[in-house]
């Protein structure tokens, strides 16, 4: 299982965007965003490689939607454990 960075953007103790980095080359760039799910996007690079999934309201969306949307852009497994932080607070 590849590490998975997911960073968590708290506003008055509460989560409030949250952004899964998927394995990546340094210069890619993203150049299209797919909302896959309500409030889970993915950003694709120019050749349509998935580089990250974006949540844009953590407690409202499920945790098991994001690890789905994960494995699915990234054939990576990222446990639920490791999400957890989306719904602190």
């Amino acid at each position: 299982m590849t590490r998975l960075e997911v960073k968590v953007s708290f506003y008055a103790g509460k989560p409030f965007a949250a952004y899964v980095y998927l394995p990546r080359k340094t210069r890619q760039k993203v150049t299209e965003t797919d909302e896959v799910k309500p409030g889970i996007l993915v950003d694709y690079d120019s050749k349509g490689r998935a580089m990250g999934v974006e949540i844009v309201s953590p407690t409202a969306v499920s945790l098991k939607d994001v690890a789905e949307v994960v494995r699915k852009a990234a054939g990576e497994s990222i446990r639920l454990g490791d999400l957890a932080p989306l719904h602190a607070a």
